[in-house]
């Protein structure tokens, strides 16, 4: 679900300025005043006031692709989950658009949370006991998310719903990988198990719930949070398929030495706020597996991966390159 890499040229001081009064923040028109660049990826991403103001070029991203995920994400904080507010502009749209020059960048906005990203914090039971829980109650709210009869599939596939069957990822993205040996013999071994278990029940899942998308607000000590609250950001690939897919993915970023503690707290955290049959707990190293291939696959497609806000400081970097996860896949470290 990938998007093709941007065009060197970014939303100039000036329509990022317009971009974000028209959300209704208080900055000049050509000085930077409260907006602070955070993230020149395929989202540039400003801070302005209390807000974070996502742009993206349209023709990367078009209206049918914004659409879905942020309906959601609106149902979601209505239900109470644990995710940033959606903020509408002036005008009460949810996506707004902003010529400059041959350009049109679209931009949407959300309420600013302050605090950490738990890659950015020593990885402990205590924390991922609250990382499961923060998953389980995204899961508890999506499981009442219906999309308007008006939502467009978010990839215009020809299926049911607005979001990608985790399958149909998997099969179009097997289709890029006769070039890599390894990556060929890891999708052979796991397309039955992501064909069987996709057909199960489903929920919607936000599809990268790395410890990057989490931020962290309130203490914690190696046995006590004080004042937690696990904030889940970037709903920008959700999928159809299993609940341990996010699972999974928050899990595919630990060592070998820690992950058997570590997931364990998560499942832990995970089941005081949404159910999970045992049957998942033997699954998960394999929905790991199938992860890693399935990004492999996507950066094969298109080229080398683009990051949101860089490296490390999203919890992903080397740890979930291209070259670490084949070695990974060879060595089926999961």
């Amino acid at each position: 679900m990938r998007s093709p890499e941007p065009k060197t040229a970014l939303p100039t001081l000036e329509t990022a300025s317009l971009a974000a009064r028209q959300f209704g923040a208080a900055v000049g028109e050509t000085t930077s005043g409260d907006l602070h660049l955070v993230n020149a990826g395929v989202n540039t991403v400003y801070r302005a006031g209390d807000m974070a103001l996502r742009m993206v070029r349209e023709e990367q991203k078009d209206r049918n692709y914004l659409t879905p995920p942020l309906e959601w994400l609106r149902h979601l904080h209505a239900a109470g989950a644990p995710v940033c507010e959606p903020l509408p502009t002036l005008d009460g749209e949810w996506i707004g658009a902003f010529r400059q020059d041959s350009d049109t960048f679209l931009a949407t906005a959300v309420r600013w949370v302050d605090g950490l990203r738990l890659s950015e914090l020593p990885a402990t039971p205590t924390l991922y006991r609250e990382y499961g829980r923060s998953i389980g109650r995204l899961h508890r709210a999506s499981r009442g998310y219906v999309p308007s009869p008006t939502a467009p599939h978010m990839l215009g596939l020809e299926e049911g719903g607005v979001f990608a069957r985790w399958e149909s990822l998997w099969q179009r993205a097997a289709e890029h990988v006769s070039g890599a040996p390894v990556l060929q013999r890891a999708f052979e071994r796991l397309t039955p198990d992501v064909l069987a278990w996709g057909a199960e029940e489903r929920v919607t899942t936000h599809g990268d719930l790395r410890p990057g998308n989490v931020i962290w607000q309130g203490s914690v000590t190696a046995s006590s949070v004080v004042g937690s609250s696990a904030v889940v950001i970037d709903f920008d690939e959700p999928v159809l398929g299993p609940a341990a897919l996010d699972l999974a993915r928050a899990a595919l970023e630990l060592n070998a030495e820690e992950r058997p503690t570590l997931l364990a707290a998560l499942l832990e955290g995970y089941r005081l706020e949404h159910g999970l049959g045992a049957v998942w707990d033997a699954r998960i190293p394999t929905l790991m597996a199938a992860r890693a291939a399935l990004m492999c696959a996507w950066n094969m497609e298109d080229g080398p991966p683009a990051s949101d806000t860089g490296g490390g400081a999203t919890g992903s970097g080397e740890v979930v390159s291209l070259p670490t996860l084949l070695s990974r896949l060879e060595r089926w470290d999961f």
